[in-house]
Protein backbone atom coordinates (compact mmCIF):
# COMPACT_ATOMS: atom_id res chain seq x y z
CA UNK A 1 0.00 0.00 0.00
CA UNK A 2 0.93 3.68 -0.51
CA UNK A 3 1.11 4.41 3.42
CA UNK A 4 3.32 1.22 3.62
CA UNK A 5 5.67 1.98 0.27
CA UNK A 6 5.78 5.78 2.00
CA UNK A 7 6.87 4.32 5.49
CA UNK A 8 9.49 2.36 4.19
CA UNK A 9 11.31 4.64 1.89
CA UNK A 10 11.65 7.21 4.79
CA UNK A 11 12.79 4.42 7.36
CA UNK A 12 15.52 3.46 4.34
CA UNK A 13 16.62 6.83 4.60
CA UNK A 14 16.92 7.20 8.52
CA UNK A 15 13.96 9.11 9.66
CA UNK A 16 13.29 7.65 13.38
CA UNK A 17 9.36 8.55 13.26
CA UNK A 18 8.54 6.88 9.17
CA UNK A 19 5.70 5.64 10.52
CA UNK A 20 4.29 8.59 12.25
CA UNK A 21 5.09 10.62 9.91
CA UNK A 22 3.97 8.56 6.98
CA UNK A 23 0.74 8.72 8.49
CA UNK A 24 0.51 12.31 8.85
CA UNK A 25 1.40 12.65 5.16
CA UNK A 26 -1.20 10.11 3.95
CA UNK A 27 -3.57 12.31 6.02
CA UNK A 28 -2.64 15.56 5.08
CA UNK A 29 -3.24 14.08 1.63
CA UNK A 30 -6.79 12.30 2.27
CA UNK A 31 -8.08 15.07 4.44
CA UNK A 32 -8.69 12.23 7.04
CA UNK A 33 -7.55 11.52 10.59
CA UNK A 34 -4.17 10.13 11.21
CA UNK A 35 -6.12 7.54 13.26
CA UNK A 36 -8.16 6.44 9.69
CA UNK A 37 -5.65 6.40 7.41
CA UNK A 38 -4.68 2.38 8.40
CA UNK A 39 -8.26 1.84 7.57
CA UNK A 40 -7.85 3.64 3.95
CA UNK A 41 -8.44 0.93 1.08
CA UNK A 42 -5.33 2.49 -0.19
CA UNK A 43 -6.20 3.42 -4.18
CA UNK A 44 -4.40 6.79 -5.07
CA UNK A 45 -6.25 8.88 -8.22
CA UNK A 46 -3.08 9.84 -10.49
CA UNK A 47 -3.06 13.62 -8.89
CA UNK A 48 -2.68 12.41 -5.43
CA UNK A 49 -0.05 10.02 -6.18
CA UNK A 50 1.47 12.95 -7.69
CA UNK A 51 1.15 15.43 -5.10
CA UNK A 52 2.16 12.25 -1.83
CA UNK A 53 5.42 11.90 -4.26
CA UNK A 54 6.18 15.48 -4.07
CA UNK A 55 5.77 15.19 0.05
CA UNK A 56 8.17 12.34 0.41
CA UNK A 57 10.36 14.40 -2.18
CA UNK A 58 10.67 17.38 0.27
CA UNK A 59 10.56 15.41 3.29
CA UNK A 60 13.58 13.33 1.66
CA UNK A 61 14.85 16.57 0.86
CA UNK A 62 15.28 17.72 4.50
CA UNK A 63 12.20 20.18 4.97
CA UNK A 64 10.66 19.77 8.31
CA UNK A 65 7.35 17.93 8.23
CA UNK A 66 5.70 20.25 9.65
CA UNK A 67 6.36 22.34 6.44
CA UNK A 68 5.43 19.58 4.19
CA UNK A 69 2.26 19.40 5.58
CA UNK A 70 1.51 23.20 5.74
CA UNK A 71 1.01 23.13 9.64
CA UNK A 72 1.01 21.98 13.14
CA UNK A 73 -0.26 21.64 16.76
CA UNK A 74 0.21 24.35 19.14
CA UNK A 75 -1.91 24.38 22.59
CA UNK A 76 -4.09 22.06 20.39
CA UNK A 77 -5.16 24.58 18.09
CA UNK A 78 -3.98 24.21 14.41
CA UNK A 79 -1.69 26.33 13.07
CA UNK A 80 -0.25 27.23 9.25
CA UNK A 81 3.03 27.53 8.80
CA UNK A 82 5.83 28.42 6.27
CA UNK A 83 9.77 28.97 5.34
CA UNK A 84 9.10 32.69 7.03
CA UNK A 85 7.88 31.54 10.09
CA UNK A 86 9.66 29.24 13.10
CA UNK A 87 7.72 25.97 13.93
CA UNK A 88 6.34 26.69 17.31
CA UNK A 89 7.27 23.91 20.10
CA UNK A 90 6.03 22.43 22.63
CA UNK A 91 8.53 24.15 25.36
CA UNK A 92 6.94 27.84 24.63
CA UNK A 93 3.25 25.83 25.94
CA UNK A 94 4.71 26.49 29.15
CA UNK A 95 5.14 30.30 28.48
CA UNK A 96 1.59 30.54 27.33
CA UNK A 97 0.42 28.17 30.22
CA UNK A 98 2.16 30.64 32.97
CA UNK A 99 0.46 33.22 31.15
CA UNK A 100 -2.80 32.41 31.25
CA UNK A 101 -2.58 31.05 35.02
CA UNK A 102 -2.04 34.93 35.90
CA UNK A 103 -4.00 36.50 33.63
CA UNK A 104 -7.32 34.57 33.77
CA UNK A 105 -8.71 36.59 36.66
CA UNK A 106 -7.15 40.04 35.85
CA UNK A 107 -9.48 42.99 36.79
CA UNK A 108 -10.73 45.17 34.11
CA UNK A 109 -9.49 45.33 30.50
CA UNK A 110 -6.61 42.99 29.67
CA UNK A 111 -4.05 43.66 27.04
CA UNK A 112 -1.15 41.87 26.19
CA UNK A 113 1.80 42.17 23.61
CA UNK A 114 3.45 39.61 21.75
CA UNK A 115 6.96 40.38 20.55
CA UNK A 116 8.71 38.73 17.84
CA UNK A 117 4.95 36.79 16.92
CA UNK A 118 6.03 34.59 14.45
CA UNK A 119 3.25 32.22 13.38
CA UNK A 120 1.26 34.01 16.04
CA UNK A 121 1.35 31.01 18.44
CA UNK A 122 2.21 32.75 21.84
CA UNK A 123 -0.50 35.60 21.17
CA UNK A 124 -3.19 33.52 18.91
CA UNK A 125 -3.45 31.08 21.92
CA UNK A 126 -3.83 33.68 24.47
CA UNK A 127 -6.51 35.40 22.69
CA UNK A 128 -8.24 31.74 22.05
CA UNK A 129 -7.95 30.71 26.26
CA UNK A 130 -8.28 34.53 26.99
CA UNK A 131 -12.21 35.65 26.03
CA UNK A 132 -11.57 38.80 27.59
CA UNK A 133 -8.24 39.45 26.22
CA UNK A 134 -7.18 42.16 23.89
CA UNK A 135 -4.05 41.05 21.82
CA UNK A 136 -1.02 42.99 20.20
CA UNK A 137 1.14 41.00 17.92
CA UNK A 138 4.61 42.29 16.19
CA UNK A 139 6.99 41.12 13.92
CA UNK A 140 9.94 42.82 12.03
CA UNK A 141 8.77 40.20 9.51
CA UNK A 142 6.32 41.35 7.36
CA UNK A 143 5.38 37.18 5.97
CA UNK A 144 5.54 36.41 9.47
CA UNK A 145 3.14 38.88 10.02
CA UNK A 146 1.03 37.55 7.05
CA UNK A 147 1.01 34.12 8.34
CA UNK A 148 -0.28 35.26 12.09
CA UNK A 149 -3.00 36.47 10.65
CA UNK A 150 -4.19 33.68 8.98
CA UNK A 151 -3.57 31.43 12.35
CA UNK A 152 -5.40 34.63 14.08
CA UNK A 153 -8.78 33.81 11.47
CA UNK A 154 -8.60 30.17 11.09
CA UNK A 155 -9.06 30.26 15.28
CA UNK A 156 -11.54 32.84 15.20
CA UNK A 157 -9.88 35.78 17.40
CA UNK A 158 -8.99 37.97 14.67
CA UNK A 159 -11.34 40.56 15.87
CA UNK A 160 -9.45 40.27 19.13
CA UNK A 161 -5.88 40.96 17.86
CA UNK A 162 -4.08 43.89 16.04
CA UNK A 163 -0.39 43.07 14.19
CA UNK A 164 2.30 45.67 13.99
CA UNK A 165 5.35 45.25 11.86
CA UNK A 166 8.52 47.03 13.66
CA UNK A 167 11.63 45.86 15.91
CA UNK A 168 10.77 44.76 19.33
CA UNK A 169 9.03 47.84 20.91
CA UNK A 170 9.23 49.86 18.07
CA UNK A 171 6.03 49.46 16.89
CA UNK A 172 3.92 49.78 20.57
CA UNK A 173 5.39 53.47 20.72
CA UNK A 174 2.29 55.77 21.99
CA UNK A 175 -0.03 52.79 22.76
CA UNK A 176 -1.76 52.48 26.65
CA UNK A 177 0.62 50.09 29.22
CA UNK A 178 0.21 46.30 28.49
CA UNK A 179 -0.96 43.76 31.28
CA UNK A 180 1.82 41.48 30.01
CA UNK A 181 4.57 41.48 27.60
CA UNK A 182 5.81 38.03 26.28
CA UNK A 183 8.08 37.22 23.52
CA UNK A 184 10.27 34.19 22.42
CA UNK A 185 12.95 36.16 20.69
CA UNK A 186 16.27 34.66 18.83
CA UNK A 187 18.36 33.27 21.36
CA UNK A 188 20.81 31.01 19.28
CA UNK A 189 24.56 31.94 19.05
CA UNK A 190 25.51 33.27 15.81
CA UNK A 191 28.32 30.69 16.41
CA UNK A 192 26.55 27.76 16.55
CA UNK A 193 24.02 28.25 13.84
CA UNK A 194 25.66 26.13 11.27
CA UNK A 195 26.07 23.09 14.15
CA UNK A 196 22.12 23.23 14.43
CA UNK A 197 20.09 20.28 13.00
CA UNK A 198 19.58 20.34 9.12
CA UNK A 199 16.02 20.43 9.66
CA UNK A 200 16.27 23.58 11.71
CA UNK A 201 18.58 24.75 9.78
CA UNK A 202 15.63 25.26 6.80
CA UNK A 203 13.62 27.20 9.90
CA UNK A 204 14.06 30.97 9.14
CA UNK A 205 17.42 32.86 10.58
CA UNK A 206 16.13 35.57 11.09
CA UNK A 207 14.30 33.87 14.39
CA UNK A 208 16.73 32.23 15.57
CA UNK A 209 20.17 34.21 15.48
CA UNK A 210 20.49 35.73 18.72
CA UNK A 211 24.14 37.56 18.15
CA UNK A 212 27.40 36.51 19.27
CA UNK A 213 26.02 35.02 22.50
CA UNK A 214 22.76 34.39 21.75
CA UNK A 215 21.41 37.53 23.95
CA UNK A 216 21.50 40.27 21.52
CA UNK A 217 17.76 41.05 21.87
CA UNK A 218 17.52 40.33 25.70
Amino acid sequence: TYLRQTEQRLAQAGFPEAAREARLLLAHLLCQSPAAVPLWPGSLAPAQQAALEGYVLRRLAGEPLQYVLGETEFMSLPFAVNPAVLIPRGDTERIVEAAIARLRAWPGPLRIADLCCGSGAIGVSLAHFLPHAQVWASDISAAALEVAQANAAQNGVAERMHFLQGDLFAPFAGLPPFAAILANPPYIPSGEMPQLQAEVQREPALALDGGSDGLDYY
